[in-house]
């Protein structure tokens, strides 16, 4: 189970790794994440898939012993120089830099070299750290005498548009200026990436990593995804609502699925144009969809708008659910429910796999485009179009128990390829090939000179675990 940064857990025994007997040099290791995205608890909803991941890479990073902290990172309109903030989430070190794009990029670089002291300082660690991005956001703004990793979680624009198109990209980004502006950002972070010597890519995604590979990249490794079973241990007493309890509670099929964001990735509508189909053929049916961030959104709405009046009270449609609700929600689903992942474009698709993993019968569409798809059987897998689903659906009820039959055949196929241990192992192999790397390039290294930092203390703001506040002057 990942990592949640506001438990109560014990402050981590961190040694170094350099002393090891059984010498294998690891760099000391920093996790780089958008502040919006920090999961605070297990009651707390994952807004994105990358923040699922980054805390177990954190635990991974944790348990060897290589762990310095976390830089945050959160955009800010109203300052001129960045701003840093330390805080600490049960007893992780955490460090967080306010910036914005129209900074000097000199600065916004020191901000991040402060932020490195200041973790090296609070754990003292024997060698260089290296940070670990999950966007390219920070790539130009990262000092290059610093060794660095990536991991791209959300789409590429190359990729979907050469696959789709560019008008569908404008839809799927928000706007034609948004799948612009982030076309520009993705091409400027490849090709740093391949300009440096000390920068590397770790992808858990082959739709990712083949895209990335066919524009040149090389400092590439493929993980494992982190996907691992709930044990008794690791509950919470985060429980789900009771009308959603109440509404597995049937003795027809229940369509279920959970995402993060309503949006054209995820194609819910395909998923409820065939709950369509089979109520019109008198098939017993629920259906349940938890996504979004507010109750009766406007995807909420729209997607309601879609069924006809005579079939809407068949239809449960609530926000995203909280981790630990999640594993709960896997729990009452097992016997009725049937999980659905309808998407058009995924690059990668945690919560199909967990459910899977789970024992719930999971269903996903068969493409090329929807990484978590080659993970599973060809009878689990469906055309993605809403006759091919609601066909699907049929074949696999039948009477109470015949879906926790099911549920237990795709645990066992998935399970053979997805395992946290193979995560850990992965991931601390290609960190440990990326240390020997960069310090293969320290031979013929003369550091390039500095400029001065200095940093002028501002006016103390205390929050909730807030230490101190820190302007950084260029």
């Amino acid at each position: 189970m990942p990592l949640i940064l506001d438990s109560t857990s014990p402050n981590p025994d961190i040694q170094s790794s350099v002393m090891a007997k059984d010498y294998k040099p690891l760099l000391p290791a920093i996790v780089v994440l958008n502040r919006r995205y920090l999961i605070t608890g297990n009651s707390a909803a994952a807004k994105v898939g990358a923040a699922a991941f980054a805390a177990s890479v954190v635990q991974a990073f944790v348990e060897k012993g290589i762990f310095l902290g976390m830089i945050l990172y959160q955009r800010d309109e109203d300052i001129v120089d960045p701003y840093i903030s330390s805080e600490a989430f049960s007893s992780i070190s955490t460090v967080t830099v306010s910036f914005n794009f129209h900074m000097d990029p000199s600065k916004v670089a020191n901000a991040l070299l402060s932020c490195i002291r200041i973790l090296k300082a609070t754990n003292p660690m024997e060698g260089t750290p290296m940070l670990y991005y999950q966007t390219d956001t920070l790539m130009e703004y990262h000092p290059r005498h610093i060794p660095s990793c990536v991991t791209h979680h959300g789409p590429f624009f190359g990729s979907f548009a050469s696959i789709f198109s560019k008008e569908a990209a404008a839809l799927a980004f928000g706007s034609m200026e948004k799948a612009e502006h982030l076309e520009r950002q993705q091409d400027k972070g490849i090709e740093i990436i391949k300009s440096r010597e000390n920068a590397f890519v770790l992808q858990h995604s082959q739709l990712q990593g083949n895209f990335l590979a066919s524009r040149g990249v090389t400092a590439l490794r493929e993980l494992c995804p982190p996907i691992e079973l709930l044990t008794e241990t690791e509950e919470t007493k985060d429980e789900l609502p009771e009308n959603i309890t109440e509404w597995f509670n049937f003795d027809g099929v229940v369509m279920f699925t959970a995402v993060a964001r309503l949006d054209y990735f995820k194609n819910i509508d395909l998923l409820v144009d065939a709950a369509i189909l089979l109520c019109a053929r008198g098939i017993p049916l629920r259906v349940f969809v938890a996504g979004g961030e507010q109750p009766d959104s406007m995807e909420h709405r729209a997607l309601m708008d879609k069924v006809p009046p005579q079939y809407q009270h068949l239809f449960l449609l609530v926000p995203k659910v909280s981790r630990s609700a999640l594993y709960s929600l896997f729990a009452v689903a097992r016997h009725t429910g049937i999980f659905i992942c309808p998407s058009r474009y995924e690059t990668l698709g945690i919560t199909p796999l967990e459910a899977a993993l789970n024992g719930v019968t999971t269903v996903i569409s068969n493409s090329s485009v929807v990484e978590a798809s080659r993970f599973y059987p060809e009878e689990f897998r469906f055309s993605p179009n809403p006759e091919d689903l609601s066909n699907l659906i049929v074949q696999l009820s039948g009477p109470r128990g015949t879906l926790a039959n099911s549920g237990d055949l795709i645990r066992l196929h998935v399970g053979k390829s997805i395992q946290g241990s193979k995560f850990r192992s992965d991931l601390l192999d290609a960190w440990s090939d990326f240390s020997v790397q960069y310090l293969s390039t320290l031979v013929n290294y003369v550091p390039a000179v500095q400029p001065p930092l200095c940093l002028e203390t501002a006016p103390q703001e205390f929050g909730s675990g807030m230490k101190g506040q820190t302007r950084v002057v260029a």
